[in-house]
């Protein structure tokens, strides 16, 4: 606060000279708020990132679904398993790092 004249989580009156940064928790603690939801939809990078995972996600758990044949779920598990694993860890750190982990507001 004292070095950018930015005052985050105010408590109180803003000092004359300052700047409301909002509020914020510890990542995973507390509720996802908008301002928190705001600042992730304006990276761009990160929004096509999301996307792209959540759609990879999307395909292979179709692919799981379509199949009830032990040996096609087999294949299946073989062929895309590790893929839809690496896709959540990422979109699971992606959230994490925008803040979007816990409940909404």
């Amino acid at each position: 606060a004292i070095r950018f004249r930015r005052v985050t989580n105010l408590k109180g009156e803003l000092p004359a000279g300052y700047v409301d940064a909002g509020s914020r928790t510890v990542p995973g603690i507390g509720k996802v708020s908008r301002e928190t939801m705001s600042r992730a939809l304006e990276d761009h990078g990160s929004l096509s990132e999301a996307r792209n995972r959540a759609e990879t996600m999307a395909a292979i758990w179709g692919a799981f679904g379509s199949v009830t044949d032990s040996a096609a779920k087999d294949t299946l598990i073989k062929r895309h398993g590790a893929e839809l694993v690496r896709a959540f860890n990422h979109y699971a750190a992606l959230m994490r790092r925008l803040g979007l982990e816990g409940p909404c507001v």
